[in-house]
């Protein structure tokens, strides 16, 4: 299981530049759109971390109004957890969307999806983060990854409409 620990590459900040910088270079070589794609990818990744603060702040609200559940963590949700599915999940959609060929759009997502399990089990493993708090990372970093998604597309269909 020490293979596994490779994992961790996908992690650093060098194997994520290198995943943004590729996704600039597909969006610059395709020039469709070229500025309402590279709000989408900014918006989304600097976007992440204010999210969870948002979310975190919920969670401190339902305490002080009488939630009666206990919170098994003060971490949840994970912070790395939701900024890998936003990054990963937001340069994977828009490396599909601009692919020419039908390999990339079910190999992509594919191989994303599997990283991400993989990153996961690796977390739980060594380091000390709960897996609720992963899984809540997940979730809530997909929650706004959809939004976005919903947003720009919107924005997409009003530049179309206007053109």
């Amino acid at each position: 299981m020490d293979w596994m620990k490779e994992l961790f590459i996908f992690q650093q900040p060098a194997g994520i530049a290198g995943l943004i910088v590729l996704t600039l270079l597909v969006i610059w070589l395709k020039n469709q759109n070229r500025l309402l794609e590279y709000l989408l990818l900014s918006v989304s990744i600097l976007g992440g971390a204010p999210f969870r603060e948002f979310i975190m702040e919920a969670f401190s609200i339902l305490r002080t109004i009488g939630f009666k559940g206990k919170f098994h963590s003060a971490d949840f949700p994970d912070l790395n957890a939701a900024m890998m599915i936003i990054i990963y999940g937001t340069c994977i959609f828009l490396l599909v969307r601009h692919s020419n060929t039908h390999y990339v759009t079910i190999a992509a997502p594919l191989f994303g999806l599997l990283l991400l399990i993989g990153l996961a089990i690796v977390n739980i493993k060594w380091t000390s983060v709960l897996p609720s708090d992963i899984v809540g990372g997940y979730v809530y970093g997909g929650v706004w990854m959809f939004f976005n998604f919903l947003l720009f597309e919107l924005f997409r269909l009003v530049l179309e409409r206007i053109k």
